[in-house]
This record gives C-alpha cells, sequence and structure tokens, in this order.
C-alpha cells in the first residue's frame, strides 16, 4: 500500500500551479491523511491556509482537550481559480459547540430560464381593517376631488386593444382603489414573530452571561492555547449553560400552568397557544398557486377541445 502510494504522488498530474497550503496546526493524524489521500486521488484543493482570507490557515475547532483545525472547504482544481477568498469566521459559542463558521466565495455565471418569463406580477395590495364604517368611509373617499379627477381620466382612456393598454389599465385602476383605501381605511399593523429570546424565557441574567460568552470567545479564538483564557472561557460556557437550563425549565413550567388555566377559562386563547407550540401560521403560503399556473390554468380553459 505504501509503494502504491508513493507512485501515486510521484506520477501525480498538477495542471495548475498553487501555493503551498500553511495551517497553524502542525499535527496530522489517520485521518487527516486519509483526506489527504482523497484529495490526491480526485483532483480536489484545500483552500484552508491557501487562498486570500485565510493565507496562515486558521484554526477551527476549540475544545477542551485544545484547538485544531479539523474544517475545511474543498473545491474541485478545475474551479480554484473562481473562488474569490476563504476566511474563518470568529469563534462564536453560540453558534455551535466547537466548531467556527466557514465562509467562502465563488465567482459564477448563470442564468436562470423559466416558462414565466413573459408572465408580469404585481404587488399585492396592502391589507386593510375592513369595519362596518368602512364602505361609507370608502365611497366618500371615491367622492373626494382627487379620486374623481383620476376616475374621469381613466374613463377616457383610449381604447383598449392590446395586452400592454390592459395592463397599464389594470395597475392604474388599482392605484386609484388603494390610494382611496389609503385616505378612508387603516391598515393592518405588521406582526412582529416573538423572538427566541421571548419564547424561551430569557432573563437579563441569561442575556449577560450569553453577551461575556460571546465576547470571551473572540479572545479565546486569539488566544487558543493560553490555559488562563481557556479556563475562564468554560467556566463562562458552565454559567450560561446552566443558567440557560434553568430558565428553560422554569419556561416550561409556565407553559404547563397557562395550559392548564386557559382550558377552562379562555378555549381561545388556549388554541391560539397551541398553534404556536405547534410553529402554525395563520397566513399559509405553503399552498399557494404560482402566477404562470394561474396564467396556463385558464388559458387552457379557453382553448378548444379536440
Amino acid at each position: 500500500m505504501t509503494v502504491i502510494i508513493f507512485l501515486l504522488y510521484q506520477s501525480y498530474f498538477s495542471d495548475k500551479q498553487i501555493l503551498e497550503r500553511r495551517s497553524k496546526d502542525d499535527k496530522l493524524d489517520s485521518r487527516g491523511r486519509d483526506l489527504l489521500d482523497l484529495c490526491i486521488s480526485n483532483q480536489i484543493r484545500i483552500l484552508n491556509g491557501r487562498v486570500l482570507g485565510d493565507t496562515f490557515g486558521g484554526l477551527t475547532c476549540y475544545t477542551p482537550n485544545g484547538a485544531s483545525t479539523v474544517d475545511y472547504v474543498l473545491v474541485m482544481e478545475s474551479i480554484q481559480n473562481q473562488i474569490l477568498y476563504t476566511r474563518i469566521c470568529n469563534f462564536i459559542p453560540t453558534l455551535s459547540d466547537c466548531h467556527c463558521l466557514l465562509e467562502w466565495s465563488l465567482s459564477a455565471k448563470y442564468c436562470l430560464k423559466t416558462d414565466c418569463d413573459s408572465v408580469k406580477t404585481h404587488k399585492m395590495s396592502p391589507g386593510f381593517i375592513w369595519s362596518d364604517d368602512s364602505p361609507a368611509l370608502f365611497q366618500d373617499a371615491l367622492f373626494t376631488a382627487e379620486i374623481q379627477q383620476r376616475l374621469d381620466k381613466f374613463l377616457k382612456l383610449e381604447p383598449i386593444d392590446s395586452q400592454n393598454a390592459i395592463d397599464s389599465a389594470s395597475l392604474e385602476l388599482t392605484d386609484i382603489i388603494i390610494t382611496a383605501a389609503n385616505i378612508s381605511l387603516k391598515r393592518r399593523k405588521a406582526q412582529t414573530g416573538r423572538g427566541l429570546n421571548t419564547k424561551s424565557g430569557l432573563t437579563v441574567i441569561l442575556h449577560i452571561c450569553e453577551k461575556n460568552l460571546f465576547s470571551y470567545g473572540k479572545i479565546y479564538s486569539r488566544f487558543p492555547r493560553d490555559p488562563a483564557v481557556k479556563g475562564h472561557y468554560y467556566k463562562l460556557q458552565r454559567l450560561y449553560t446552566k443558567a440557560r437550563k434553568h430558565k428553560y425549565r422554569e419556561y416550561k413550567q409556565s407553559l404547563l400552568k397557562q395550559i392548564e388555566t386557559l382550558h377552562e377559562e379562555n378555549p381561545k386563547q388556549y388554541w391560539q397557544l397551541i398553534d404556536e407550540l405547534q410553529g402554525k401560521e395563520k397566513d399559509d403560503k405553503s399552498a399557494l398557486v404560482a402566477p404562470f399556473d394561474w396564467l396556463n390554468r385558464f388559458k387552457n380553459l379557453t382553448e378548444p377541445k379536440d
């Protein structure tokens, strides 16, 4: 096996001149050798420590046993010249337990071709609150001088005998209706989703622990071999984990109490809470039909059948 690998190294043909790879992790184990053999046999290149943005081969994994490089960006040799940069981001404790985020950019040229290139879509009208007084208010808005002037101009348009004329007239009429609605009706406020911190019941103390851990993670990524920095970081991590688990238990207990009380006292709010816990949204857009599907559907209805 050793002879075969040696011959592979000697007879390997590289069609591109590449820089020698650098790495702050100077240890090579059996898995590292297997990875190198895989790259050599398939003309795959490791970007870590070789491309602009990570020319020194930074460390990517931080554990209590030490820091090392175990995360790599691999590309085929044929597209290596299209790589713009590679960067190892700072260690973020709340993103991963021990791994850093690897970021890279690829220069590419592509063109998406679809069947609905000729279909023109328009933005949906904003949502308005419709109440018992809305019809009268909307009619009053239609009789204002501005709206009446635009309606008279719309009625005097030239004969609509082309698709472009139909689209222009439709947009103008829609804009008139929306303008009248903005004058007379109230719009719905954008619903802001409940963030993770609110849902999990995080308090100010937990926010402080998270902030300290995040800030010290940057220091740890700069000095991974300093025993004092390493010990203090994992002390902060233990404190944060303990506080997070405690608050999460409190959050679950408060949910159970709400479910028990709301089931009898307020069924509507009870089912709203159940929907929130299940991740259901009021306006489910997953079943919406694409515009070109509507267009093809109605086109097929008007075509003569055989």
